[in-house]
């Protein structure tokens, strides 16, 4: 059951410089009597800035957010981006059509600032998307890093006196059962040299994407210089950059066909901006186990861009503790656990499943009825 009606956390003023954090602010049962699940939750800065020299480009007003965690109860950082690599990645997980990218903000005193990033929980480019929405009762802050003024601008701008205030939007379902969701974790690895990057993983790395930010206006720089990818370890072959863009754009259906003149573009969208290389790109077709279990990983580039990072989402196994914390608040006889299928068969925790499959998987049981 969706609601028309997102939760609000209380507004707090920004300083530049320091971290705001927000919690306490999803009730954990729904209007309904159901269980809150969140689907995505909408970072808001809204109030004045003075801007100088240089219009301050639309595409980087997320930059006023040098870093933004979503933290679990048991500790796990479900996302720890940038406000940039946020906004990559919120576009790359969630589609432009939903993003609101802020407008240019035009020289002048007392500027307008109406800022909303989605920060997406569920994902909906890849199947069962909601599996990975997270329910209220294991949801333990949001923490928003605001950034410098300096590190907040691009190319020549000059940015001065804010008045800023920022508050969080939870856009939520109600579940009436208790589900024991899949979890991801959204996280940023800067490259070793100018062609490789290397990663310590938890889990099986289902998207991956590079960019550069830096002080260049207009959503981060240029990647047209790289010439190709590969990641050894997953036996993938050696890839293009015009290969793995085609790929995302059918995947996200954003290939070149109009509107009135051929091949042109309909969005303005990082991958199709040349400003976010797509390497791995999850799709309907991509299910919760699938893809390599490794220890570790190299992403190799033929001619690369110097200081480049790459964002990765892995897949990863469910907590113990919110397993544990789960039972214990909901009072779940754990006997009635059931793996949540599509066809809703072989619906028994040991009906065939790999270690890996069960520990990935989403498990449902009955929800207690409020009183």
């Amino acid at each position: 059951m969706s609601h028309n009606f997102s939760f609000k956390s209380p507004a707090q003023a920004v300083v530049m410089g320091s971290p705001l954090e927000f919690f306490d602010f999803v009730p954990l049962r729904g209007p309904g009597g159901g269980r809150v699940v969140v689907d995505k939750y909408i970072a808001v800065i809204t109030g004045v800035i003075t801007v100088a020299t240089t219009l301050w480009d639309g595409r980087d007003v997320v930059r006023l957010f040098q870093q933004i965690s979503v933290e679990q109860r048991d500790g796990k950082l479900r996302w720890s981006l940038s406000g940039m690599k946020s906004r990559h990645a919120s576009i790359y997980y969630n589609g432009i059509e939903e993003h609101e990218e802020h407008a240019n903000v035009a020289i002048g005193a007392g500027q307008a600032i109406d800022l909303r990033l989605i920060i997406p929980m569920a994902k909906q480019k890849v199947r069962r998307g909601l599996d990975f929405a997270m329910p209220a009762d294991i949801f333990k802050k949001i923490t928003l890093n605001m950034n410098s003024l300096a590190g907040a601008a691009t190319s020549t701008t000059v940015l001065s006196a804010p008045t800023l205030s920022c508050y969080i939007l939870a856009v939520y379902h109600e579940e009436f059962n208790v589900e024991f969701k899949a979890e991801d974790v959204i996280k940023s690895v800067d490259f070793t040299s100018q062609t490789q990057a290397r990663f310590s993983l938890n889990g099986v790395v289902h998207d991956l994407f590079v960019l550069k930010e830096d002080t260049t206006a207009g959503g981060g720089a240029s990647l047209a210089a790289i010439t190709d990818a590969r990641i050894e370890d997953l036996g993938t072959p050696t890839l293009t950059r015009q290969d793995l863009v085609h790929d995302y754009k059918v995947k996200r259906k954003l290939t070149a066909s109009g509107p009135t003149t051929p091949g042109t573009q309909r969005y303005l969208e990082p991958v199709l901006e040349g400003k976010c290389l797509p390497v791995l790109a999850s799709d309907q077709q991509t299910s919760l186990w699938d893809g390599r279990v490794l220890d570790s990983m190299k992403l190799d580039l033929g001619v690369g861009v110097t200081l480049c990072s790459a964002v990765t989402r892995e897949v990863t196994e469910k907590s113990q503790a919110n397993f544990n914390a789960q039972v214990g608040r909901f009072s779940i006889n754990e006997k009635t656990l059931r793996m949540k299928t599509e066809g809703k068969t072989r619906r028994g925790l040991n009906d065939g499943w790999t270690m890996r499959e069960k520990m990935v998987g989403v498990w449902s049981a009955p929800l207690p009825k409020v009183a």
